[in-house]
């Protein structure tokens, strides 16, 4: 029985993350789905929304947005419009507008994005920078390591805004 008459809805959805990773198809309805049991090993880049629930093994670059299901599993640098983990992510994640970590997810490596979700009980390991300042690309290299104390101590005048800022979460139970 479909529940709220949705009868599209796939059976088998994990009941381990309390909020489900829905595709939002922000690319006029079209997406493009690895399914569990399914091994990716190369690069893949797409101008559609990607939703990963089986193993990836490279770099992924999207104009649209990527979502990790509850059993997918990515090792390799990310770069996409909009970034949500309810799986595993081993690797550096640019998200351009938006990386959201759900409670069921895992990730280790850095974000660059301007909006970042971190859910409580989501592991995270890794740095943090949230600048929206920054091109479309790759993940800069060196940029996501703190600020040492006697540097923040001196007004940063190469900084675009207020709302750019640099940080180390680490946590879960994972």
């Amino acid at each position: 029985m479909a529940l709220f008459n949705r009868e599209d809805e796939n059976p088998d959805v994990s009941s381990a993350s309390s909020t489900p990773v829905t595709p939002k198809a922000s690319s006029g309805g079209r997406s493009t789905y690895i399914g569990p049991g399914v091994k990716i090993t190369g690069e893949i880049s797409a101008d559609v929304e990607v939703v990963v629930d089986g193993e990836v093994q490279g770099r992924i670059e999207l104009k649209e947005s990527l979502v990790v299901g509850p059993k997918g599993v990515i090792d390799g640098d990310i770069v996409a419009r909009s970034v949500q983990v309810a799986g595993k992510v081993m690797g550096n994640v640019r998200g351009i507008d938006r990386f959201e970590l759900l409670q069921s997810g895992r990730i280790e490596g850095d974000v660059v994005s301007p909006r970042v979700v971190i859910a409580e009980g989501a592991f995270f390991k890794g740095n943090v920078e949230m600048s929206s300042q920054q091109a479309p690309g790759k993940p800069s290299s060196g940029s996501t390591t703190p600020r040492t104390e006697e540097s923040s101590k001196q007004p940063d005048k190469s900084s675009p805004s207020p709302s750019t800022g640099t940080g180390t979460v680490t946590g879960g139970p994972r």
